[in-house]
């Protein structure tokens, strides 16, 4: 299916800016010894830097071939840590842990994703500014055309799930009643103070007991970002191959 040269830029651009974003996240977190969701931030920067490749032939920076080892070491990965997250959780994976089992199954199925398009799709000549032509498969994949359909659906799905899921990371604008913050007045000068959602009563939240250090996630919301831009960067293409 043909696609605008401008939009192909565009999304080669977002996918860009998402992987330099992702190799500063993890310099950050190396030097702050945070250690969640090192994985994923290092999966982003491999993705997104493919997919501006594909998109935009002149940034591709690794062959095919290469790029494939890439995503099957990504995908054995994130299986094997799905096997040991339902290990540790027994038969209930998704109670009492800061993410499921969905949070190894999305990665697995977006580096599944990435194969399907690279053994997929039609490269484009050497000098062609669109990296590979989105058409059809062809050959033995031809037997497998509601399979990006499927990986569209999984991952548009995950998108609103993950726009859904920034606010649970929005910042408090009420403190704990009896917390003596700001005076026991509000910002907007009432008395009382604020209440933070799922903080015991009587209790400072954590961030304001032990400083601004203490939450294990580093900018979580800036990283369900980048996962939405790529999740709807994945999909338009995957799109263009049914």
């Amino acid at each position: 299916m043909p696609h605008p040269t401008w939009l192909a830029y565009s999304f080669a651009a977002v996918m860009v800016a998402v992987s330099l974003y992702c190799i500063a996240w993890l310099i950050v977190a190396t030097r702050r010894s945070l250690q969640n969701h090192v994985d994923v931030n290092i999966s982003h920067v491999a993705m997104g830097l493919a997919m501006a490749g594909m998109l935009v032939h002149r940034l591709n920076l690794l062959p095919d071939g290469l790029w494939e080892a890439v995503f099957v070491a990504i995908a054995l990965w994130f299986s094997w840590q799905g096997v040991r997250f339902v290990m540790r959780t027994g038969t209930a994976p998704f109670s009492g842990a800061s993410h499921g089992l969905s949070h190894y199954l999305i990665h697995l199925v977006m580096a599944l994703a990435m194969m399907y398009m690279y053994l997929a799709a039609v490269p484009a000549p050497a000098t062609a500014g669109a990296g590979l032509s989105m058409t059809g498969p062809t050959g033995t994949t031809a037997d497998f055309v509601g399979l990006p359909l499927l990986f569209v659906m999984i991952l548009f799905a995950s998108a609103v799930w993950q726009l859904d899921g920034l606010s649970r990371y929005a910042p408090s604008h009420r403190t704990l009643v009896g917390a003596g913050i700001l005076g026991d007045r509000g910002p907007d000068g009432a008395r009382g103070s604020w209440e933070i959602p799922g903080a015991p009563r009587g209790e400072a939240p954590r961030q304001l007991q032990s400083g601004a250090g203490a939450s294990p996630f580093l900018a979580p919301r800036l990283e369900m970002g980048c996962h939405i831009a790529m999740c709807i960067t994945m999909g338009y293409m995957l799109v263009l191959m049914l």
